[in-house]
């Protein structure tokens, strides 16, 4: 069943075809008539053309002619010593012009051998190839080479007839005074003039009929099987044609030739003659101009019938298009053929380049083992950076929760004075007055080992008495204030020279880790574009410190141990401020504030940037990367738009935190041929990326 559906199908096909062909074959039939219709009304013209001026021609000559023969009776002839001079220069060009007529001859003896030769060839060629259409073609190409190789030597002979009259020119330019013989050479010259006009006639009539006979065969073009015999009758008679075009050049050739002769005998009579007329030169100076334009209007004939040949040879191409239908339709289906087999090759090229370019995305999609390592070198990184910040903000929060009780303390301190000095006064006068106690070291009118006070009386302290007990109270606390102050700047000092010494040391691995990535990038150059890691979040992390308020259960408790045995609590003030620190680690935000044109020039608000930003307990320094141009409006049909996705890439390779890589891919472009605009955006993109690493690497020095 499938096979018959098949073959269904293509019959269908094929009569789709056919009547395809038809269509066309009709089309081309009727192209072919208006064309003949429209060249029939074009050599219409044509000639009306050529007989209005034939006629304006021969009125202009017959006016001259008689102007000339009025002044010839008038002037006389003079000085024969030029003339004799004159015609010897003649006898000497004449018998060069005799050497050129011989050849000449020779020449035409050859032509008319191969005329004969062609002649038998078409007759023979005729007898035996009457029902084969491509042997016809070929004699009919031969015949036309032939054709437009007596057409080269007639224009030779041309060029040799005007290189006749150009001698004769040269000798009658030198001849200034003309005998009244002369009148007798022109009046000869005009009957050959109109001798001339006549065989023109005849070949205007002949290309009549030529039209007629063309006109014939088209009507006959409709049968294809007539049309056979028809092409046969029509080289028949071209041959003919030929044959009498061949006569004439004869008798042109004679025509020459006699007014060679009449040209030897005119000078031969101008030996006897005394003076010549100026104006006889004038006169054949008009004559040959006149006959040149005899020559123009004869190439102009053959032309036309050139045009008439490939006329006829269309006319033969189209009967055999009729017969070669079925050759075409049998070269469509193998054609059909050949497509469906280039078809299926196609597809299965096609199916393959798919199948590799899947293969490819997904090895591109791969990661490599050195990247999955560096990935895991930096999340250990991470991790230890998490730690020691975590240890560093304890250490912190320590420092603050002591910093607060010192505060309390201090604040405490007068408050709880007569407390302090009630109970040294109690424990002094309980001890002096020990009975057991043996020589007392705590003498008040001696020296103490605690405070020497080096003979100043000012600091004589009475125990006994509640001033000196004041006085010994306040010197404590100041003695305790310093103890104090010096043990919190020592913790400072070690804490901050650990925290720093953990920051450098993270930041040191950090810039090697980011050299030795650019390197392997800068290496593989095969290397996709790196995405967006762990590290560019560490680079473009912050820390800052926001003044927050935690606060606490209760306030601050001290106790205080009194005579009796009791003790005493005093409570500090809650809710007091304590700082809090936090880390920040920002990515990169992605916004379409790019896409507007780059020819204006927008703030750094409205671009994506990085920001970095490091504080210390004493300096806050901040910096941001800014790229204004990001490249994505740049014109597609031009020819420098294949560096747009270059551009592109580079603007976002230096946002994800490639720097030396987007400045590299910014320098590289700007060295090529880009418009000067592209070439200033460029310009601010690198002064933008260095004014950044500038401000990056002051930030790390400090």
């Amino acid at each position: 069943m499938a096979v018959k559906k098949t073959t269904e199908e293509n019959k269908e096909n094929y009569k789709k075809i056919a009547e395809k062909l038809q269509t066309k074959l009709d089309k081309s039939e009727a192209k072919i008539i208006e064309l003949n219709e429209k060249y029939i009304k074009v050599i219409d013209l044509q000639k009306k053309k050529l007989e209005d001026k034939y006629k304006k021609l021969e009125d202009k000559y017959k006016e001259k002619i008689k102007q000339l023969e009025e002044n010839i009776k008038k002037y006389k002839t003079d000085n024969v010593k030029t003339i004799n001079s004159d015609i010897e220069k003649l006898k000497k060009k004449l018998e060069l012009v005799e050497k050129s007529n011989k050849k000449l001859e020779e020449e035409k003896k050859k032509i008319e051998t191969q005329n004969k030769e062609l002649n038998l060839k078409i007759k023979e060629a005729l007898q035996t190839n009457k029902d084969t259409d491509k042997e016809t073609s070929k004699l009919i190409k031969d015949l036309e080479g032939k054709l437009k190789a007596l057409e080269t030597e007639k224009e030779k002979i041309e060029t040799q007839n005007k290189e006749l009259s150009l001698q004769i020119k040269e000798a009658l330019q030198t001849s200034k005074d003309a005998d009244k013989e002369s009148s007798k050479l022109v009046k000869d010259l005009e009957s050959k003039l109109k001798t001339l006009l006549t065989e023109k006639e005849k070949i205007e009539a002949q290309n009549k009929e030529l039209n007629l006979q063309i006109k014939e065969a088209l009507k006959t073009s409709k049968d294809s099987d007539k049309k056979d015999k028809e092409t046969s009758k029509l080289i028949k008679d071209l041959e003919g044609k030929l044959k009498a075009l061949e006569t004439e050049k004869r008798k042109i050739e004679t025509q020459n030739k006699e007014l060679n002769l009449q040209i030897k005998e005119a000078l031969k009579t101008s030996k006897d003659s005394d003076k010549k007329d100026k104006e006889s030169s004038k006169l054949i100076k008009d004559l040959e101009g006149k006959l040149k334009t005899l020559l123009t209007e004869k190439e102009k004939i053959e032309a036309n019938n050139l045009k008439l040949n490939e006329e006829i040879k269309l006319l033969k191409e189209e009967n055999k298009s009729s017969k070669n239908t079925i050759k075409e339709i049998n070269d469509l289906k193998k054609k059909l053929e050949q497509s469906e087999n280039l078809r299926k090759e196609v597809t299965e090229k096609l199916k393959n380049a798919i199948g590799q370019l899947k293969e490819n995305k997904k090895n591109a999609n791969k990661v490599s083992k050195e990247d999955k390592e560096k990935f895991r070198e930096n999340l250990k990184l991470l991790k230890k950076i998490k730690k020691e910040s975590e240890l560093l903000d304890k250490k912190r929060a320590h420092l603050k929760k002591e910093e607060e009780k010192l505060r309390l303390i201090r604040s405490n301190i007068q408050s709880s004075a007569k407390d302090i000095a009630s109970t040294i006064r109690n424990s002094q006068v309980n001890y002096y007055n020990n009975p057991n106690m043996p020589e007392n070291p705590l003498d008040p009118n001696g020296t103490t080992d605690s405070l020497d006070m080096q003979g100043n009386k000012a600091f004589d302290i009475d125990p006994a008495t509640e001033e000196g007990i004041k006085k010994m109270a306040g010197i404590m606390c100041a003695a305790m204030d310093d103890y104090r102050e010096q043990k919190e700047k020592e913790s400072k000092e070690e804490t901050i020279t650990e925290g720093e010494e953990r920051l450098n040391k993270a930041s040191e691995q950090l810039e090697d880790l980011v050299e030795s990535r650019l390197e392997d990038t800068y290496q593989n150059d095969n290397a996709q574009k790196r995405p967006f890691t762990i590290i560019d979040k560490i680079e473009n992390s912050r820390v800052e410190i926001n003044e927050g308020y935690n606060p606490q259960s209760a306030g601050q408790t001290i106790v205080t141990n009194n005579e009796d045995g009791t003790k005493q609590t005093i409570t500090a003030p809650a809710n007091q401020q304590v700082p809090n620190i936090t880390v920040k680690v920002e990515a990169p935000k992605e916004t379409n504030k790019l896409s507007k044109p780059e020819t204006q020039l927008r703030p750094a608000s409205e671009t994506p940037t990085m920001r970095m930003k490091l504080l210390d307990d004493t300096d806050d320094y901040e910096k941001k990367l800014v790229i204004t141009y990001g490249f994505d409006n740049m014109p597609e049909n031009m020819y420098y738009s294949k560096y747009k996705k270059i551009l592109r890439n580079a603007a976002r390779i230096s946002l994800l935190g490639n720097l030396q890589e987007g400045l590299d891919m910014f320098k590289l472009i700007r060295d090529q041929n880009i418009p000067d605009e592209y070439k200033q955006m460029i310009d601010k993109n690198i002064q933008d990326i260095t004014y950044y690493l500038r401000g990056l690497h002051r930030v790390r020095l400090e």
